[in-house]
């Protein structure tokens, strides 16, 4: 009976050892994985760049084909959705949702979302989650201000090294889109700059 609890907690052994070293090659991958984002992501100086660059990161990280963008446009004054540039899918920068989206600096998961308190707060989130088809939220806020935000619809489970994985993927597109965002004005205003002179 002893050599049999004996074999029996080996083979206990060995499979735990084993999934662990399993784990532990897909942290390495994944870790990997969102270190060549960073270095590539921060080549792209076009809003349109990074947002692509993103999506496309993203598609294949989260195993899904869903997933979106919304960014600030300038032109048009309102949060749009990179995939979808209808009137619809605009979203004012006081919109409830924006507003809501802003008193939480943290990645959205549909199943996990109680940690909100504010029940309206809680209602509106979920709401748009769910026109969006959505089961992950990731703002992207810097200094308290709304860049925009990526939802997406995944089947793959986020376990907590990829919801660390994601969260640092986040900080590098906050850097990333700032950039741009400043890049992109500063065109505009030697644009601007060039015109004026050129009507003198």
């Amino acid at each position: 009976m002893k050599k049999l609890i004996y074999k029996i907690n080996n083979f206990l052994d060995e499979i735990k050892a084993k999934y662990k070293e399993k784990e532990q090659r897909q942290d390495y991958r994944a870790k990997r994985r969102i270190d060549y984002f960073r270095r590539s992501i921060i080549k792209h100086k076009s809003i349109n760049d990074v947002i692509i660059h993103t999506i496309n990161f993203l598609k294949d990280f989260l195993l899904t084909e869903e997933v979106g963008f919304y960014y600030w446009n300038e032109e048009v004054g309102h949060f749009v959705d990179y995939n979808h540039d209808k009137e619809s899918e605009r979203i004012q920068i006081f919109d409830p949702f924006i507003i809501a989206l802003s008193e939480y600096d943290l990645i959205f998961l549909k199943r996990n979302i109680d940690f909100i308190r504010n029940e309206e707060h809680k209602r509106i989130i979920l709401s748009f989650m769910e026109r969006k088809n959505a089961n992950i939220l990731i703002p992207l806020i810097l200094n308290e201000s709304i860049l925009g935000f990526i939802y997406a619809n995944t089947p793959k489970y986020i376990i907590i090294s990829d919801y660390f994985m994601l969260d640092e993927l986040r900080y590098f597109v906050i850097i990333t889109l700032s950039n741009s965002i400043t890049y992109t004005r500063l065109q505009l205003l030697l644009k601007s700059l060039e015109e004026r002179s050129e009507e003198r």
